[in-house]
């Protein structure tokens, strides 16, 4: 094998490693994207746990002037709504029974509110 044969040999060898090389950084790249939008998706996710958590404690003091005005207005029912919780009925199916039978979506939502206020809390 000649010199020119080895500089033509060394010349495609070569361009193959740069199209291999190529398509490493398209890949690395590719990868770092996705690593990105993977972690911004988590910061997002972060962000709202932390919103909830803020608003945790209004949603328990709603939760508590339902039970407060059940009590307060519709004395047999809230009753009824102890019972159910103590039973294990979820407030969401409070909820949707209430309304089911009323119509009344205020009541309905109130009735939940108070039902999550009386739910044991998990730890």
């Amino acid at each position: 094998m000649g010199i020119e044969d080895m500089v033509v040999t060394l010349t495609a060898d070569a361009a193959g490693l740069h199209r291999e090389l190529q398509k490493a950084q398209k890949s690395v790249t590719e990868l770092a994207g996705r690593v990105n939008n993977g972690l911004q998706d988590i910061g997002r996710e972060i962000m709202a746990k932390e919103r909830n958590v803020a608003l945790a404690g209004i949603g328990a003091a709603l939760d508590a002037l339902s039970w407060d005005w059940l009590t307060d207005t519709h004395p047999v029912l809230a009753e009824a709504v102890e019972e159910a919780v103590d039973d294990g009925v979820e407030a969401r199916d409070i909820r949707r029974y209430v309304m089911a039978q009323t119509q009344r979506l205020e009541l309905a939502l109130r009735c939940e509110q108070a039902a999550r206020y009386l739910e044991p809390a998990v730890a």
